[in-house]
């Protein structure tokens, strides 16, 4: 008898999944929307950068506009989060190569567009355009991972042919 491949283990996830969210109990729905759309994020292929890296930022340039930062060596720096007071002061951590920044206590994290619009309280659309940045457009047939569900769950052979 041969063991299951991993492949095949994802593929009856995916049904199970996808029989959960024609399901007429809405709780179930929920729970299998949310099972496919993490498998979706675990089976998608890693990419080498920080995805929305801004290019031309200086990240920790600018997080040392509102925070001191230590240099850590290796492109990393710490200090203290902006949100919240801390023991240490260095529970926010900078990878200024990858253009990533977190905060280990209040787990707020991302790039140098996240750091600009949760510090100012503004949208990510707004905190582009202060960083000089163009906004990303959503290209004409993309569509968001729940509407894919929805159309693979309500297709008639299960799947989202489009």
């Amino acid at each position: 008898m041969s063991s299951p491949t991993p492949t095949n283990n994802l593929a009856e996830a995916r049904r199970s999944y996808l029989a959960l969210v024609t399901s007429s109990n809405p709780e179930e729905r929920r729970l299998g929307e949310a099972q496919l759309q993490r498998l979706e994020r675990a089976t998608a292929p890693k990419t080498e950068t920080w995805p929305s890296q801004a290019p031309g930022v200086d990240l920790a340039a600018l997080i040392k506009e509102t925070v001191p930062l230590k240099d850590k060596g290796s492109g990393k720096f710490v200090g203290p989060c902006p949100w919240h007071s801390s023991r240490s002061g260095e529970c926010l951590v900078v990878w200024a190569d990858e253009g990533r920044w977190w905060c280990s206590s209040c787990k707020r994290g991302g790039d140098a567009v996240a750091w600009v619009a949760l510090l100012e309280g503004i949208s990510f659309g707004e905190a582009r355009k202060r960083l000089g940045l163009p906004n990303f457009e959503r290209q004409l047939g993309e569509r968001s991972w729940s509407t894919r569900i929805r159309a693979a769950a309500t297709a008639p052979g299960g799947r989202d042919d489009e």
